[in-house]
Parts: structure tokens; C-alpha cells; sequence
């Protein structure tokens, strides 16, 4: 009986969190989400969003949360599983077709505050920079991973849990650490 009232509570709450997002067929969430739309969300069909310890046996406690600011376009693809990640978006963020996001990721397109301590004190929430991020088709993402502004992952990359992913990344290559740094071609 719990268990179906909470699944309901949790349906409506994220019916209500997602009703402006165009959503594919095939979405499932396990858990509340946190979104804040204020630019485009799109989310494709076969789409799996863990937002809950119990969803997922790694779990760290944190909920997926959706930032999307004014102007800004956040696009999932197909056949997507994220658990429990962090998404900002003031620019762009675009994962394709075939992307694991493993437990307690952050994905950030913008640097949320001014480097310049001037600006920094005269206004702290503008004037930062932000640049697209892009996840291409079939990468993995470890768990726990910090992905910054402008890093592009390529097909099938993977990055191992826990990385800081400052750079781009190449198709097929495995990369790992903070920052991190080129492993290994996978295929070698």
C-alpha cells in the first residue's frame, strides 16, 4: 500500500515537474525529480531517470535535478539511462542515442560565477561564461563524474567513475582522474 502511494505521489509530482518538456514514449522515472525550465527540454523515447537512493544500489541520496535556464536547450535521446545526476544548463546540452550517466554525475555547461573577482563581488550570478556540452552516441559516463562547459565526449567513449572531465574527449577512448586524462584506445 505504501509502495503504490508513493509511486503515485512521485507520478504526479513528476508529471507536474515535467509538463513543459516535449517527452518521447517509454519514459520511466523511479523517484521525484527536481526541474527548473525556464529554456528547451527535450527527452526521447526509452529514457530511464533514476532519481532516488532506492533506485539504484549505488545510490548517494541526491535526486536527478534538471536546471534549464532561459534560452538554454537541454536534448536527451533514445535508450538513455542517467541515475541520480545533476544537470545545469545556460547554454546547451545535447546527449545522443545510447548514454549510460552513471549515480551522482554533474554536467555543467556554464561556470556559474564570474572568474574575475571584481565581477565575482559586483554580481555574483551573471556574467560567468558558458559553452555547449555534447555526450555523443553510445558513451558511458562513470558514476560520480564532473563533466565542465565546452567538453565534447565522443562515440562510445568512456569515462571512468569519480573522473573531473575538463577537455573533450576522442571516439572510443577511455579516459579517468581529475583532471582527467587519455587512458587507452577501448578497441586496443
Amino acid at each position: 500500500m505504501l509502495i503504490r502511494y508513493l509511486t503515485l505521489r512521485y507520478s504526479l509530482w513528476n508529471f507536474w515537474m515535467l509538463r513543459k518538456a516535449s517527452k518521447g514514449s517509454s519514459l520511466m522515472i523511479r523517484g521525484p525529480l527536481w526541474v527548473s525550465q525556464k529554456g528547451e527540454f527535450t527527452i526521447g523515447t526509452n529514457v530511464t531517470i533514476n532519481s532516488d537512493y532506492r533506485a539504484n544500489p549505488v545510490g548517494v541520496g541526491s535526486k536527478t535535478q534538471f536546471i534549464i535556464r532561459s534560452g538554454a536547450r537541454l536534448q536527451l535521446g533514445n535508450n538513455i539511462g542517467i541515475s541520480n545526476t545533476s544537470f545545469f544548463c545556460a547554454q546547451a546540452i545535447t546527449i545522443e542515442d545510447h548514454v549510460l550517466i552513471g549515480n551522482g554525475c554533474m554536467i555543467w555547461d556554464a561556470d556559474f560565477h564570474p572568474i574575475n573577482h571584481s565581477e565575482r563581488m559586483a554580481n555574483p550570478n551573471s556574467g560567468y561564461k558558458s559553452k555547449p556540452i555534447v555526450i555523443r552516441q553510445g558513451a558511458f559516463i562513470g558514476g560520480s563524474t564532473i563533466i565542465l562547459k565546452g567538453v565534447e565526449i565522443g562515440e562510445r567513449a568512456v569515462v571512468g567513475a569519480g573522473s573531473v572531465v575538463t577537455r573533450s574527449i576522442g571516439p572510443d577512448e577511455l579516459w579517468a582522474g581529475n583532471p582527467a586524462v587519455f587512458i587507452r584506445k577501448i578497441n586496443e
